[in-house]
Order: C-alpha cells, then sequence, then structure tokens
C-alpha cells in the first residue's frame, strides 16, 4: 500500500506507484468545474500559491479569509455576460477552473455581470493599470492572458490561462526523470 512506502520516500526513497505514475492530461483543464472538487480545489490551491490578491483591496487572499468567508470564488469572465455575448455555448463550458480565480466577496459583487473590459477600468483608475497588472498576475493572469482578458476575448482568455495552469501543475508535481503533466 502507498501509505506504507510514503516514510521511505519521505526519507529519500523511491517515491510510492501511485506518485510516480501520476498523470493529469492538461487539455481536459477545460472540464474541471466546481463539481469535481478535488482537482478544482487543488487548482485554487496553485492560485493561492501565486500570492493571489484582491482586485480592489490589493489584499492577500489567505486561509483566514477563506474560513471567514470573506473570499470568493469569482468568474473572471461572468457568466451572465457569457451567456449574453455567447447564447451558442452551454454554461459548462464557461464554469471551467480556467475562468475562476478568488476575489474578495465585495469585489465580486461590485463586478456583477460586466464585462472585464468593464469592470477593470474602473479599477485601473483607482489603483493604476500598472499595479492593476501585478494583482492580475497574482491571479496567473499575465502577458497575453491578461491582453485577452482586458480585451474581453474569452477564448484566447482561456488558451492562454491553461498554459499557466500547466505550467504550475508541472512544478507541483514534477519528480526528478518522470514527467508528470501529460500533454494532449
Amino acid at each position: 500500500m502507498d501509505y506504507e512506502q510514503l516514510p521511505k520516500w519521505f526519507g529519500g526513497g523511491v517515491a510510492p506507484d501511485s506518485v510516480s505514475s501520476f498523470q493529469f492530461k492538461t487539455a481536459e483543464l477545460n472540464q474541471v468545474t466546481p463539481r469535481q472538487r478535488a482537482i478544482y480545489r487543488a487548482l485554487m490551491c496553485l492560485v493561492m500559491s501565486n500570492g493571489a490578491r484582491d482586485f480592489h483591496s490589493n489584499q492577500s487572499m489567505t486561509a483566514a479569509l477563506m474560513r471567514a468567508n470573506e473570499v470568493d470564488d469569482h468568474h473572471l469572465f461572468p457568466l451572465a455576460f457569457l451567456k449574453e455575448s455567447d447564447r451558442r455555448n452551454p454554461k459548462a463550458e464557461f464554469d471551467n477552473v480556467l475562468n475562476r480565480t478568488l476575489i474578495d466577496a465585495k469585489t465580486n459583487k461590485s463586478i456583477g455581470a460586466n464585462s472585464p473590459a468593464i469592470y477593470l477600468a474602473p479599477i485601473d483608475e483607482m489603483q493604476g493599470r500598472s499595479q492593476v497588472d501585478a494583482i492580475l498576475a497574482s491571479h496567473g493572469i499575465e502577458g497575453q492572458t491578461r491582453d485577452a482578458l482586458r480585451a474581453a476575448e474569452y477564448r484566447s482568455f482561456l488558451e492562454n490561462r491553461r498554459a499557466w495552469f500547466e505550467a504550475r501543475i508541472a512544478q507541483a508535481t514534477s519528480l526528478p526523470g518522470q514527467p508528470s503533466v501529460e500533454a494532449a
């Protein structure tokens, strides 16, 4: 059993089979929703471990805030906005981990059903665009991903955000000589 192998592995021995043979098909990231609690929570932990900060307050998202129910699991492209702009696609396509992050509950309410191009503008005015870009980067949203978010280009945003998650999954799960992420 794996749990019997853990002390040996922690002491520098061979990793248990379930660890050394771990694979995650990153092409399936767009199918991970909150209903898949374990993998979804693990991916949100990657966001938190990146130092995620609230869009308005710039406050770090912490375990203490989570326990106090002061953090919301937010759609970066709000569902109502996506449904209105792309009525052909099912809700499931919009409700995936690539389109979500953790922010303050008050911030989430202020965003409402607005496009990112609309809800980021007053935040830019209040904090300055470079500060907001740094906050977005704390959520793994930088470069082309950030540009796609700001332009409200959903498909491009998803493709670029997937790359960020792929890199973090590889970093978090890699074992020497063992590829841990299966590219699709």
